[in-house]
Parts: structure tokens; C-alpha cells; sequence
């Protein structure tokens, strides 16, 4: 089971970079791709307005400059 979980829309966008981080690392992760009925209804309980999201255990980075430094 991977310890990562991205979550992002159902398209390339800021996310694609840390996808490709994630594989030339060679880390697993889980691929979360949300459609906008989702995302309104994810928005509704989120402290960010931001979708482009790493969960990494306990851990939520919202930020995918953040994703690309840690």
C-alpha cells in the first residue's frame, strides 16, 4: 500500500510534476483524480481552495512548489 495518496483534477495541471517525480523516484503512490462534481463537494469541507493535494500520512501539503521541495 503506498504511503502517498496525490490528489489532483482528472488532467495534467500542476500535479503532472510531482507525477513525474514520483516515477523517476520510483515511489508508489496512489493517483486521486477528481471530476468537479467531486471537487465541489471536497471544496465544501476543504481550509484550502486549492485541489493540487499530497497526503502522506498525517501530513497535508497543499502546494505543489512545496511537493517539489520536501
Amino acid at each position: 500500500m503506498p504511503n502517498y495518496k496525490l490528489i489532483y483534477f482528472n488532467s495534467r495541471g500542476r500535479a503532472e510534476v510531482t507525477r513525474y517525480l514520483f516515477a523517476a523516484a520510483g515511489v508508489e503512490y496512489e493517483d486521486v483524480r477528481v471530476t468537479g462534481e467531486e471537487w465541489a463537494k471536497i471544496k465544501a469541507g476543504s481550509l484550502s481552495y486549492s485541489l493540487n493535494k499530497n497526503v502522506d500520512l498525517l501530513l497535508d501539503i497543499y502546494y505543489h512548489s512545496t511537493m517539489i521541495e520536501e
